[in-house]
């Protein structure tokens, strides 16, 4: 009798439960997706304009071939993205780089789709305070010892600003 109590444990421990859920999924109404590829100090821009997908879908964007997409900085037109060497994608030479400070929108439009923009103020590079470079000074994630890298710049408190940093 002892044993009595674990069994029961176990055939309770050993019983799953399983619940069938289904979700309504709405009607997928596709919209244009734009995806654009700026280096700071470069002259040039790149954009990749496609369509939306529904969430169960496997199949890849269908291109935007016919849109027009532009760029404005501080709302005066700086100019027409041209297409580029795939459908989907388009280029803008300009003339000098975009300038830290000021807003930039880029808006794309065509035919049988609603218009889409976004805009992106160009933060001003922060004062970079102090630089660090400790030569194998971290464990790395695989135990062997690394090189570490400490720098310290001064931010806009009230913004949220994204940075790249490149060490060769």
């Amino acid at each position: 009798m002892k044993y009595l109590p674990y069994i029961y444990l176990l055939i309770v421990i050993t019983t799953a439960c399983e619940q069938v859920v289904e979700i309504d999924i709405p009607e997928h109404e596709p919209q244009l997706v734009l995806s654009s590829f700026y280096k700071a100090g470069d002259a040039k821009i790149t954009a990749y304009l496609t369509k939306s997908l529904s969430i169960l879908s496997n199949e890849d964007p269908d291109n935007v071939s016919d849109a027009t997409i532009k760029l404005y900085e501080n709302d005066v037109l700086v100019g027409q993205f041209e297409k580029n060497f795939n459908p989907s994608y388009y280029l803008l030479e300009l003339s000098a780089p975009l300038t830290e400070g000021k807003t930039y929108k880029i808006t794309a439009e065509t035919t049988d789709y609603e218009a889409i923009s976004a805009i992106q103020r160009i933060p001003v590079a922060p004062e970079i305070i102090n630089v660090g470079y400790f030569p194998l000074s971290r464990l790395g994630i695989d135990g062997s010892l690394k090189d570490g890298l400490r720098v310290t710049f001064q931010d806009t408190p009230a913004s949220d600003n994204y940075y790249e940093f490149r060490a060769y």
